[in-house]
């Protein structure tokens, strides 16, 4: 041990009692730390910047008139809101071209541009599910930089799904207010309510009839003047008037269907013409003139499909569904409408003409197909029911025509009535049994939560449940180990690397022998860690300037301190055994050796990427190098200790310090004749 200590108290004069050496030395004391703190200095909170960068955001949309009259311009809210957001510097442009040149040009990051449809795909569905062309389109500039392109493609991931919401927000409301026009809460209730009276009343007459009937039997006299008495009164029964009326509506339902039909057949001829007079106008100038007599051809379809509304009969299922297809067909019109109005002659004109002839196909589609299939097939079905009810009248009149003379005959034996009444009130009690269970069922749905809560959800306000049920899940995130800023979770990686070059570079400016003058018969061990222990301190300085200047002079979050210098510490010791062993041992090859091993860990350390995310050949291979250690264990000082898994960090590290301890201790002397052939070598060149 006298020899070690003689060589390391030699060693620090020298470099006290030198001056360019003790320059050099404190030089290398704080070169490393310095390297450290640019680099989490300049990592600190990168992402709070993000304000500052230029994305271009602009909307091409047309808008869309609603049943109501109303115009809305969703794109134009969505750049009003979106443009609000500081996170990004949002630039509005003034058209989608200048917003694209302008990415082009380096100008801009990317542009996030609103399609000519956006509105309308959102409150026309059948329309959107139709449009191949999509509603909002993202320009990104791939060349600029790297992390600027996540950071705007991140940017324009949010917008999609703010603007998804909204989609989802304003399909669903126009889904509950059909709902809610189609079937209202009272409409619905007073319709329950309908159904229980006529059941009630129907049960309460064969109730009656079966007390009258039962009454009739218990005595035969009785029964004879009750048969009279029933005799009489089914005679005053007349089905004819009943049928003659329900036959006078069917042909008026056939009537109105001629008449419904004359007015589709009028809109749809009168669309094709005007389909054809545009696809004639080859090359053409669309003039005031010509454009004013579109509108006039235009307008008298849609007066054909507004008196074709006024006719359908709106109280109806059926109706409801002819009311829903000529709807299209009036929002078709309207938007084409709204169109030529608007066109000025300016742009581009066969894409106009392409505009035009495209929603006077669709017009056409909904008007011969849908609207048509639907008025026919409403005025059919109520023709088919008037038959069958005639036919049901029709026989119900034969029945009651045949009642009188069976009571008649039944009057002159009454055994024979007995036995007729017992099996008719069979009948009318299984008919009453049958009432009394529907009527119970029927009840029952009106008293239930069912009802009630269909009710209240179609009574409701649509806006509130479409922002309920476009974002039903709303996420909450808890923070295990919170770190305060990005600069303090890149602390470890960079501290770490800071100390790898501090002792490589002690090891290119300290000889790794040591001399023998003044030693008494010095072995090779002594040699080893007398020269050792400068490494050892100015490491161990070298760490302790970084841990200090992480903690108190760029503010990094750290719970444990103690523990932090404890980490640098050990983490100085092993990097400067291993790399001190190598250069000692293999001479300027070892020195190479460390470099390499620091560039593989710089990109394979898990210190600023997950390694999973890393290429394969990295994940192999990263726990054969100490970064990994040293960094998990810096983490645990930092923000927080798990169990013993700081031990377990700088137990692991500590197997390098070991390993190189065994190169510098017993692989050395085996290299010696190998490293002195190689400075010769080297020497003889004149140049290294």
């Amino acid at each position: 041990m006298r020899n070690v200590f003689k060589i390391f108290i030699s060693d620090l004069r020298a470099i006290v009692t030198h001056f360019f050496a003790l320059v050099i030395v404190l030089a290398v004391l704080v070169i490393p730390a310095l390297y450290a703190w640019v680099n989490i200095y300049a990592n600190w909170d990168p992402y709070a910047n993000t304000g500052k960068v230029p994305i271009a955001l602009t909307s091409s949309d047309l808008g869309y008139t609603l049943e109501s009259g109303e115009y809305v311009n969703k794109g134009a809210e969505i750049v009003e809101e979106i443009s609000a957001s500081t996170s990004i510097r949002w630039i509005v442009t003034g058209s989608a071209q200048e917003a694209i040149d302008g990415v082009e040009r380096g100008e801009y990051y990317g542009a996030l541009v609103m399609g000519e449809h956006l509105s309308r795909n959102m409150y026309d569905l059948s329309a959107a599910l139709e449009d191949e062309e999509p509603s909002i389109v993202f320009y990104q500039n791939a060349k600029t930089n790297a992390i600027a392109n996540k950071i705007t493609t991140t940017a324009a991931s949010t917008a999609e799904y703010n603007i998804q919401i909204k989609y989802l927000s304003v399909l669903i409301e126009g889904m509950l207010q059909e709902m809610e026009d189609l079937l209202d809460g009272a409409d619905a209730e007073d319709a329950l309510d309908e159904l229980i009276r006529v059941l009630t009343t129907m049960q309460e007459h064969l109730d009656g009839y079966i007390d009258m009937i039962r009454r009739m039997r218990s005595s035969e006299s009785d029964v004879v003047s009750g048969l009279e008495a029933a005799r009489q009164r089914v005679g005053g029964v007349n089905m004819s008037d009943a049928i003659e009326h329900s036959t006078s509506v069917k042909n008026a339902v056939s009537n109105i269907e001629a008449q419904l039909l004359r007015h589709i057949d009028e809109a749809d001829r009168r669309a094709r013409s005007l389909r054809d007079r545009v696809a004639g106008m080859n090359g053409e100038e669309l003039t005031a003139e010509m454009r004013d007599s579109l509108l006039e051809e235009l307008r008298a379809v849609e007066a054909e499909l507004e008196a074709l509304r006024s006719e359908i009969p709106e109280d109806s299922l059926l109706g409801a569904a002819a009311e829903a297809s000529l709807r299209t067909a009036l929002q078709r019109a309207q938007s084409l409408e709204q169109a030529l109005q608007s066109w000025d002659g300016n742009g581009d004109k066969e894409q106009f003409k392409s505009y035009i002839l495209s929603s006077l196909d669709s017009m056409h589609a909904h008007i011969s197909g849908n609207l048509r299939d639907s008025v026919k097939q409403m005025l059919d079905t109520m023709v088919r029911d008037m038959e069958i009810l005639i036919r049901i009248l029709s026989g119900v009149n034969s029945t009651v025509a045949d009642i009188p003379p069976v009571l008649s005959a039944a009057e002159s034996t009454v055994t024979a009535v007995n036995g007729s009444l017992a099996q008719f009130q069979s009948v009318l009690e299984s008919a009453a049994d049958a009432v009394g269970r529907l009527l119970d069922k029927v009840t029952a749905l009106r008293e239930s939560d069912l009802l009630g809560e269909l009710i209240g959800l179609l009574g409701g306000d649509p806006a509130q449940f479409a922002e309920f049920f476009a974002r039903p899940v709303a996420v909450s995130t808890e923070t295990i180990y919170p770190s305060e800023n990005y600069g303090t979770a890149m602390t470890p990686f960079y501290s770490t690397l800071a100390i790898w070059v501090g002792c490589v570079v002690s090891g290119a400016i300290i000889k790794p022998e040591a001399g023998t003058e003044g030693l008494k018969k010095p072995r090779p061990n002594q040699l080893f860690f007398g020269r050792f222990l400068i490494f050892f301190l100015i490491g161990q300085i070298q760490a302790a300037i970084i841990v200090a200047g992480d903690i108190y002079l760029l503010g990094c979050q750290c719970l444990y301190p103690g523990l932090f210098f404890l980490c640098g510490a050990v983490t100085s010791l092993v990097f400067n055994l291993l790399i001190y062993s190598l250069t000692v041992t293999f001479g300027d090859i070892g020195k190479a050796i460390g470099v390499v091993i620091m560039i593989m860990q710089i990109a394979g350390s898990s210190g600023s990427y997950p390694i999973e995310i890393l290429p394969e050949i990295f994940s192999k291979i990263y726990t054969f190098f100490p970064f990994p250690y040293a960094i998990n264990a810096m983490r645990e000082t930092l923000c927080g200790l798990y169990g013993l898994d700081l031990l377990k960090y700088l137990s692991e590290l500590s197997i390098f310090g070991v390993f190189g301890l065994l190169i510098g201790l017993h692989l050395r002397r085996h290299f010696k004749g190998v490293n002195e052939f190689v400075e010769e070598e080297m020497e003889e060149t004149g140049v290294l």
